[in-house]
């Protein structure tokens, strides 16, 4: 059973979401950030506790205590050497990617992915407020919902096909310099 969900670029729109998702599901959640904004301000202020320094001295006592009933999700955002990704790896925590939680969250779920380069989150809005108007939709489903509406990334969507959704729209792509 996961009671500390600890979050590393807990600042992103989606990391934040995650956060208030577990929050919501009952977890005791912490994170770090690189540096402070509202979005990090709200989530401190719903009780999250969040740091700015890339620190495992600051990573908190029931993190570093309950190793077994922890998980860290991170965002492919941070920087290679990030010392706080690193120490959770030496001591065996249980690590995954920001979109591999989503993944997991979408399994008992209906889930509806938007990708492409431009354009997700106006996109997921639209589909948002159109699939309120039939039923119960909210982000990443924080409540009673059985839908999750999620921006993701073009290459975990329709080539990995991770989350697993029910319905994908690609809006458009641009190639990335060295990358098929």
């Amino acid at each position: 059973m996961i009671e500390n969900v600890y979050l590393l670029g807990i600042g992103g729109i989606g990391m934040s979401a995650l956060a208030r998702y577990y929050k919501h599901a009952g977890a005791s959640v912490q994170g770090y950030d690189l540096t402070p904004s509202a979005l990090t301000s709200s989530l401190q202020e719903e009780g999250i506790q969040i740091h700015y320094q890339d620190d495992p001295l600051l990573i908190p006592p029931a993190v570093v205590q309950n190793r077994e009933n922890t998980l860290v999700i991170y965002t492919p955002a941070l920087p290679p050497g990030h010392r706080e990704l690193q120490w959770f790896r030496d001591n065996e925590y249980r690590v995954i990617k920001r979109s591999v939680a989503l993944g997991h969250l979408s399994k008992n779920h209906t889930t509806l992915a938007v990708a492409g380069t431009h354009g997700k989150t106006t996109t997921s809005t639209c589909w948002l407020i159109s699939c309120t108007i039939r039923g119960p939709v909210v982000p990443l489903s924080w409540g009673a919902s059985p839908k999750i509406t999620a921006p993701t990334c073009f290459w975990a969507t329709v080539l990995f096909l991770w989350p697993r959704p029910m319905n994908t729209t690609v809006l458009s792509f641009s190639c990335i310099p060295g990358q098929p």
